[in-house]
């Protein structure tokens, strides 16, 4: 639930802030869903509409939930007024009437956010990483003093405004990530976020068909410093290929982040599964996330938070307390152990994480379960055949492909087995079922599995058959 409890909105100065007509009294609300199964008391429900469903479908559920406002297009009020006008007059229910329920939205979080004046916004973006190096740095800021950072993926269009208004007037911080598919979005949260700090994680192939280059990328992803001031910082990795072009579209100063340029910084061991150890200013910091491609993403947090003036402590106590969210590099042990990486992949993050498994000291054999990569567009096919070679010669022992889009990286992989003369076990289906079955009748206790694949293609569902299967 997306509270404001300590900034109570009432229908009238709702109505004010996007332009709404207010149809009924003047009611309170203290929280905002775009879910009516998540609306309860004083709830102002925001009905949106998807691909596949209208919001505006489950208004009367909303309003039996306990919704006091809602949301209403003008254009669905007026084709359906006498419904509507029936729900205020059987329920404690008020209306705001406006031409855009999610242009109304990020109105109100704009609002929200520009009451404000002693809260400090940071924004991260990034082809890779931006979740993870979120975590990081709100863990360290979270040490230091009041951090609010946006909950899991809440980075789009619609997730950054429900982010704005969970920031508190007590908050100091608000750490805003900040995602991407489609050209012109940067701009709308760059609007409404406004950070002051802002960091670019890389520029990979993530979204590479809904953008069409990684130029077109790189040229999106700099707007989040279109509105950092000349006081403000930008943050870019050392190494990043398009830093020049990207550290041009900022007013303020650059700074860069990773093993040459973050303050204090000495060296890394790893320890396989059992994450990082980060040496800097002379201490030893486990950090509890994998692969060596996470410790760009622990020197981008850190370079952030010595520019905003953070003890050497906070830092060490806040990355001590990072853990990785859902499908991001966690660890299940059991019969197997099995890596769930796959809230998102491309191929940077698939490669990643391959040469991860294939790094690591393992007495039982190491599996891929690869999933499709998504929105790759007209580079899919090319996409996947990279993958495919990349798995068929890494050091792992089977690779299963899964899904339509992963038969080109199947193919690929058979056939550099063929000319290399490789005798690695391969697999590819589209279908689950059958996916379930392969790989639970070929592994069996002491192997190491990777699911890694796009949010889409739900890999994690094999995660508790492998772990609460027999094997």
């Amino acid at each position: 639930m997306v509270d404001v409890k300590d900034l109570l909105l009432s229908g009238r100065s709702i109505a004010a802030t996007v332009g709404a007509d207010l149809i009924g009294d003047d009611r309170s609300v203290s929280n905002v869903q775009i879910d009516s199964r998540e609306c309860g008391e004083t709830s102002l429900f925001v009905p949106l509409k998807g691909e596949r469903t209208n919001g505006h479908f489950f208004l009367e559920n909303a309003v039996k939930a306990g919704s006091s406002l809602c949301f209403v297009h003008r254009h669905y009020f007026d084709e359906h007024k006498a419904f509507l006008i029936r729900l205020t007059e059987q329920y404690p229910v008020s209306l705001l009437v406006v031409s855009d329920p999610l242009a109304a939205l990020q109105k109100l979080a704009v609002s929200h956010l520009r009451t404000m004046r002693e809260l400090t916004v940071l924004g991260i973006t990034g082809s890779t990483g931006k979740t993870t190096t979120k975590e990081m740095l709100g863990a360290i800021l979270s040490e230091y003093d009041r951090a609010a950072v946006s909950p899991g993926n809440l980075n789009s269009e619609i997730g950054l405004p429900l982010s704005a208004l969970r920031i508190r007037h007590s908050d100091r911080y608000a750490v805003f990530e900040m995602g991407i598919n489609n050209p012109g979005e940067m701009a709308v949260l760059a609007d409404i976020a406004r950070p002051r700090y802002a960091a670019i994680t890389n520029i990979g192939v993530a979204h590479l068909g809904l953008l069409g280059s990684r130029e077109a990328i790189a040229a999106e992803k700099r707007k989040i410093f279109n509105y950092i001031g000349r006081d403000g910082w930008g943050f870019l990795a050392e190494d990043e290929s398009f830093r020049g072009f990207l550290a041009e579209a900022c007013r303020g100063s650059i700074e860069y982040f990773g093993p040459g340029s973050t303050p204090g910084f000495e060296r890394v061991e790893y320890l396989g599964l059992e994450g990082i150890v980060l040496f800097w200013k002379g201490r030893r910091i486990h950090v509890r996330v994998i692969g060596g491609y996470n410790v760009k993403n622990m020197l981008c947090a850190v370079s952030v938070a010595l520019k905003l003036g953070v003890p050497d402590e906070a830092v060490v106590q806040g990355l001590k307390k990072v853990k990785p969210l859902f499908g991001r590099g966690e660890v299940f042990t059991g019969p197997v152990t099995v890596i769930q990486d796959c809230y998102n992949a491309n191929t940077e993050s698939v490669t990643k994480v391959v040469d991860f498994v294939g790094s690591l000291s393992w007495t039982g054999r190491k599996i891929l379960v690869l999933g499709s990569m998504l929105e790759l567009g007209s580079e899919t096919e090319a996409e996947h055949r990279l993958v495919g070679r990349y798995a068929a010669d890494s050091s792992v022992d089977a690779v299963f492909f899964y899904g339509d889009e992963s038969a080109a990286a199947f193919h690929e992989a058979a056939a550099s087995q063929r000319q290399s003369g490789g005798r690695k076990f391969l697999e590819w289906t589209a279908d689950y079922d059958e996916l379930k079955r392969k790989v639970c009748a070929y592994v069996r206790p002491g192997d190491l599995v990777l699911l890694k694949g796009s949010r889409g293609i739900e890999l994690e569902r094999l995660t508790r058959e492998l772990l609460d299967g027999d094997l």
